[in-house]
């Protein structure tokens, strides 16, 4: 049995708040790597191969040592009025880097609008607007808007279909990054309802994550598995396959992120299932051979809904979003960590610790700390507004009230913006704005990317 899940009415997907019971807003709406003048006849610079190309390199490569930087000193942070720029609300769920841009997926809202997707240049000044640019997705094939997570493979940005205003988004859209920004004729769509067999369930998807050949498609509101072999065409739906998992886990149909640890992809629950994970050198359509649950007792209060998670070569770090109280706005303060080293299915494989603040919308790894994007500035001044992160090399933790950034603390405690999601381009971690501003937090110096790094955040 096919089974669709959909989200109330008053809980849209994407622009939804930090707590579940939180109605979205509607108020206007997870380095370089080519010289700057490489570029194509409309000014976009080319990124041929991030992989070869990116002077990023990984940890374990790095020539010179790497210095950590200081969470609580506020010159680490730097803040952008998007909504200035835009000229409306934005509303991001999830964004990328490519090795030079990052890319913000572009969700849709309840105004029936939607954000356009937008990329920063990393060669520019984070705070300046001629860094930023921007591209109308309805100009696209398929005039689809509505995405929950992006990754890049090679050459490609893939932009996850989450909503459109009308219901689910089926439509996963593929952009060229060799090519024009701005041109339509530089991107493609792929509808997952085309995939054989036919399925019109194949709509709802939360973020990504890629094992070096195929990228999978996290199903949140379906129970279908999506995967994508980034060896073949986009457009061929040879390249393209699925797996229903409705009848194997009936109860833990819908998940929000993944990663992958170098042979297992995970799922994290949404709504208090278990999670799930897939053996890559199983056959992804055998159910019962290549896919397992695990429901580890996590305590008297776990969270029920995660929205991100990071590896940091050993273990997986799940960013907790709610739990099933009212406490604290229904949001979680309980980080699950599961010892990949360990047995799946064993409790004792999985730990939990609490930190400061409450509800998270990313897990980042920078090869040494875990950090934790909050899902926004405060609705109290209490709970909601720090940032945390933690020391894999001391098992330490350390937080820092964003008020303390006096480009945020203009906003003042209780002005309830959001982030959903964040990502990481070897030196900076970017939260992902969702009515708050763009902002960003420099982690080290000289920049390199983590070795468990396969791919994109949330």
């Amino acid at each position: 049995m096919r089974i669709v899940r959909w989200l109330p009415a008053a809980l849209p997907l994407l622009a939804m708040r930090c707590g579940g019971d939180v109605p979205a807003a509607t108020d206007g709406g997870i380095d370089s790597s080519t010289p700057a003048d490489a570029a194509t006849p409309d000014g976009d610079a080319t990124i041929a191969d991030v992989a070869a190309d990116a002077p990023l390199k990984a940890e374990a490569e790095a020539s010179t040592p790497t210095v950590y930087t200081d969470v609580t000193d506020a010159s680490n942070w730097e803040v952008f009025d998007i909504a200035s720029w835009l000229g409306a609300t934005p509303s991001f769920t999830g964004a990328a880097f490519d090795g030079r841009y990052m890319y913000y997926a572009p969700a849709s809202v309840e105004s029936g609008s939607a954000s356009p997707l937008v990329r920063y240049d990393t060669l520019g000044a984070f705070t300046d607007s001629s860094s930023w640019s921007k591209f109308d997705m309805t100009q696209t094939t398929s005039g689809t808007v509505g995405f929950f997570g992006a990754a890049v493979v090679g050459s490609a940005l893939y932009l996850v279909p989450a909503l459109v205003f009308t219901g689910p988004n089926s439509v996963a859209t593929r952009y060229d990054t060799t090519a024009s920004f701005t041109n339509a004729a530089s991107y493609s769509v792929f509808d997952f309802t085309t995939i054989p067999t036919a399925d019109s369930n194949a709509v709802g998807y939360a973020g990504s994550t890629y094992d070096g050949h195929y990228l999978y498609f996290v199903p949140y509101t379906n129970s279908i598995v999506v995967r994508y072999d980034t060896t073949a065409s986009f457009g061929s739906t040879s390249a393209w396959s699925k797996v229903d998992l409705s009848a194997r886990f009936p109860l833990n149909l819908d998940h929000r992120g993944g990663t992958y640890d170098g042979r297992y992809v995970y799922f994290a629950p949404v709504s208090g299932g278990g999670f799930v994970r897939y053996d890559t050198q199983g056959t992804f359509t055998d159910t019962n051979g290549a896919w397992e649950l695990s429901t580890p007792n996590l305590g008297a209060t776990p969270p029920n809904s995660f929205f991100g998670e990071a590896f940091d070569g050993r273990n997986i770090y799940f960013a907790p979003l709610t739990n099933a109280t009212s406490n604290n706005g229904g949001l979680s303060n309980v980080v699950v960590q599961y010892d990949t080293t360990a047995q799946f299915g064993s409790s004792g494989s999985w730990s939990t610790t609490l930190t400061s603040s409450y509800g998270y919308t990313a897990a980042i790894f920078d090869g040494r700390y875990v950090n934790f994007v909050p899902c926004g500035i405060a609705y109290d001044v209490s709970a909601k507004q720090r940032f945390n992160r933690y020391d894999t090399s001391t098992s330490s933790w350390t937080d820092f009230d964003l008020i303390g950034v006096t480009q945020l603390n203009i906003y003042g405690t209780n002005f309830g913006k959001t982030w959903t999601g964040g990502a990481y381009d070897g030196q900076y971690v970017y939260f992902v704005p969702s009515g708050a501003p763009a902002v960003r937090f420099k982690t080290k110096s000289p920049p390199s990317m983590p070795t468990t790094y396969t791919g994109s955040f949330l």
